[in-house]
Formats: structure tokens, sequence, C-alpha cells
């Protein structure tokens, strides 16, 4: 086994590949930011052969989807989201909306881009 359990990840450029680790989020038609709790780092894996990725988070349950980039759209990866799967274990009170908010615009999304390559 490795001695070091920080998660370090090469990304190909370009890729979505790999661990992210979810530092902004804004919300609603006015993008206003969400606020992330502070003390939880939430992690977004993909992983898989574009453009047929498969997508997880762990906030306090695992979230997961299956993610098909269908084409491009002003810079964007235009993108269909699968059915989403939860565990379903009562997250701490800090991480409940952090969990409602993923759980209920991940079916909603329809483009994603890579603004850094900047990895864990």
């Amino acid at each position: 086994l490795p001695d070091d359990t920080d998660r370090k990840t090469k990304h190909e450029p370009g890729s979505y590949v790999g661990d992210w680790k979810l530092e902004k989020c804004f919300t609603g038609p006015e993008l206003g930011e969400f606020t992330l709790p502070p003390d939880h780092d939430i992690i977004f894996h993909f992983k898989g052969e574009p453009p047929k990725l498969q997508f997880s988070a762990k906030v306090a349950n695992n979230l997961g989807c299956s993610i098909e980039i269908v084409g491009k759209e002003e810079g964007f990866d235009k993108i269909e989201v699968g059915p989403i799967m939860s565990t379903l274990m009562m997250p701490p009170p800090e991480l409940v909306e952090v969990e409602q908010l993923l759980f209920q615009s991940l079916p909603t999304l329809y483009k994603m881009i890579i603004s850094s390559d900047t990895s864990l």
C-alpha cells in the first residue's frame, strides 16, 4: 500500500478523468454563491473513457451517475446526465444542504467545462 494518503492525481490536459475538489459552487438563475462547509472536502471523481464517464461524489453519502459528452457549445462540453444513485445515510446537519443541492442539481446539468488544470 502507498505510504502517502493524500490524493494526488495527474490530469491530462482537457480531461475530466481523476479527482477534483469542489472549491466554489453557484446556484440559481442569478448564480449566487452557495456557501460550502469549511471543514469538509467535497471530492468529485470521474473515470472512464470520454465521451462516456462515470461520476461520483462523496459528501456524507456517495452520489453517482453516468455522464456522456454529446457535443460542444460555446467552449463548454454539452452533456447528458444519467439517473442519480445515492447511499441513504443521514448526513450531519452541516452537509444536508450540500447533498440536497447536488442530488437535485445533477439531473439538470447540461454542460460542463474544465476551468483549471489544478489537481488534488
